[in-house]
C-alpha cells in the first residue's frame, strides 16, 4: 500500500547535467588529461601508453566513444589513488558554471532536492557532488567486462534518474542541461527545462519533439 505521504507530498527534484551544463567543458576530457601526466610523472608508463592508445584509437574511428571509454577507466580505477581524486574533483569544482550553481543553491534553499545526471564516470562524480553540496548523483558505471558497460546518457539515464527520484518519493520539478542526448529527461520533466547556451541543431529538435522550454 502507498503511503498518503507519498501521495500527497511528493518532494521535488531538480536534475542538472555536467558537462556544458554545470562545469564549463568536457571533464572526460579533463580526467584523461589530468590522469595521464600523473601516470607519466609517476613512472606508469605502460598505463599511460594504454590510455593514450584508447585516445588514439577513437580519434581514428577504429572504436566507439563507448568502447574508448572503457578501455580508459579499466586502467584509471586501477592507477588512482582516492587523493587524485579528491583533488581532481577540486579542479572540477573550479570550472563550475556560476548560474548554474546559482539555480542548484536557490533550489537547495527553497527546500528541493537536486540530483547530478552524467554520462561521465562514477569515479570522480561522487566526490565532485559532495564538494558541491549535492546529496545524488547518478552517472556512468564501471563494470566487470565491456559487454555489460552503459553509459549513462539518453534513455538509460532517464531511467535511472526516474528510478532514484521514485526511490526518494519524488517527481522531476526542473531539467537543467545544453545536450540532444537528454531529449528523453525533456521530454519526460513536466515542469521547467532550462537550456543552456543551445546551438542551432538543439532548437531544432525541442521544436521537432514539442518541447517547451527556457533559456538559460
Amino acid at each position: 500500500m502507498v503511503s498518503r505521504l507519498k501521495v500527497n507530498n511528493p518532494q521535488p527534484f531538480v536534475v542538472v547535467d555536467l558537462d556544458g551544463t554545470l562545469i564549463n567543458g568536457n571533464s572526460m576530457t579533463m580526467f584523461v588529461m589530468y590522469s595521464f601526466r600523473l601516470l607519466v610523472m609517476r613512472g606508469r608508463l605502460g598505463d599511460a601508453w594504454r590510455v593514450a592508445k584508447a585516445v588514439f584509437k577513437r580519434k581514428t574511428g577504429q572504436v566507439s566513444h563507448r568502447e574508448m571509454k572503457y578501455c580508459i577507466m579499466s586502467v584509471l580505477y586501477k592507477a588512482l589513488s582516492g587523493e587524485d581524486i579528491c583533488n581532481f574533483a577540486q579542479l572540477l569544482a573550479g570550472k563550475v558554471n556560476r548560474v548554474v550553481m546559482h539555480i542548484i543553491s536557490d533550489a537547495l534553499s527553497c527546500g528541493q532536492k537536486v540530483i547530478l545526471a552524467t554520462a561521465a564516470p562514477d569515479i570522480y562524480i561522487s566526490e565532485l557532488a559532495g564538494v558541491l553540496g549535492i546529496d545524488h548523483f547518478t552517472a556512468t558505471k564501471m563494470t566487470d567486462n565491456i559487454d555489460s558497460y552503459e553509459e549513462n546518457r539518453g534513455e538509460i539515464k532517464k531511467k535511472r534518474v526516474v528510478e532514484l527520484v521514485g526511490s526518494l518519493d519524488g517527481y522531476v520539478e526542473t531539467v537543467i542541461t545544453d545536450h540532444l542526448d537528454d531529449m528523453p529527461l525533456l521530454s519526460y520533466c513536466n515542469g521547467t527545462n532550462l537550456i543552456i547556451s543551445p546551438d542551432a541543431t538543439t532548437l531544432l529538435a525541442l521544436k521537432k519533439n514539442g518541447i517547451k522550454y527556457n533559456l538559460i
